[in-house]
């Protein structure tokens, strides 16, 4: 069955990697595709010889995220995999661009690059270049070719951090049959929460474990730093209320603004910081807030 699946997903990969081109170059952000080619090397598994040389004969870790959000999780592993006495060196490699600038300045990290295309030539390619030890991918990091690929290549490939939304367990259920050889190749599920638990077995996923989010393992919130106090006097913001919201995505702008408002209303001398999950959709954010009255920056 796991045969068939590569061959599947060897043969569906053409359309896919057309259908998610054309769907960025029809959505705001287009401005990605300026990036294709350069990243076209890693994305088709192929490993800096610098890179290769040297990891060269040292059974490196491959840690697999899809975004920044994902490596920010990943952050308490890598610290306390790198702690370890003979310790591996550990590779991350991420879906985006965004993923693999966050996880280049991430302590404990020998490595960062832009994971292979999930069809069986290119996952076969990264594996036979970096000869690593384990595959550890996160959240719903679920490439069924890399999961299978791995297995078969002894890395005993786990899920960490794993989640699953009741959406996703929908959709998921629609090629369960598909998916299933590679729930069933992974050797540790450590899910978010029991429902995450409960999705995941339902879907044949084996040797599972609630094991919560590492994202929440870090421990206390750290002090503001030196750094970041001289950015908010630069600013004018030094001493001032923050009202932050982060990793906002379209429409939400707007229910942010509302609620800012109202909190504004109460006399606090109130600053608003927006921070759009996308970048490239910081010019719509500005207009949402501009038509809200508000003049931003």
């Amino acid at each position: 069955m796991s045969a068939a699946v590569l061959l599947l997903e060897l043969l569906a990969a053409p359309l896919i990697g057309a259908a998610v081109v054309t769907a960025f170059a029809l959505s705001p952000r287009r401005g990605l595709l300026k990036a294709l080619w350069a990243e076209l090397p890693e994305r088709l598994g192929s490993l800096p010889p610098e890179a290769r040389a040297r990891l060269s004969g040292k059974k490196a870790w491959w840690l697999h995220a899809a975004s920044a959000g994902e490596v920010a999780g990943l952050e308490p592993l890598v610290a306390a995999l790198a702690a370890r006495p003979g310790a591996p060196p550990l590779v991350v490699t991420t879906t985006t661009a965004a993923g693999k600038a966050a996880a280049t300045k991430l302590p404990g990290v020998a490595h960062a690059c832009l994971a292979p295309v999930d069809a069986w030539p290119f996952v076969s390619r990264f594996i036979a270049a970096l000869a690593p030890e384990r595959l550890v991918l996160t959240e719903t990091e679920l490439w069924p070719t890399t999961i299978l690929l791995a297995a078969r290549a002894g890395l005993k490939p786990a899920l960490v951090n794993a989640r699953m939304t009741e959406r996703s367990f929908g959709r998921y259920r629609l090629i369960a049959p598909l998916l299933r050889p590679a729930l069933e190749s992974l050797t540790l599920v450590a899910t978010q929460s029991a429902p995450d638990h409960d999705r995941f077995a339902a879907l044949g996923a084996r040797s599972l474990v609630v094991a919560g989010n590492c994202k929440y393992d870090r421990g206390a919130v750290p002090a503001a730093t030196t750094e970041a106090d001289a950015r908010l006097t630069q600013l004018g913001l030094a001493g001032r209320p923050l009202f932050i919201a982060g990793s906002t995505h379209p429409g939400e702008e707007d229910a942010v603004l509302a609620a800012f408002l109202q909190a504004r209303a109460l006399g606090a001398d109130l600053v608003l910081v927006l921070a759009p999950r996308h970048a490239e959709r910081a010019a719509d954010a500005l207009k949402s807030l501009r038509d809200g009255g508000l003049k931003p920056a």
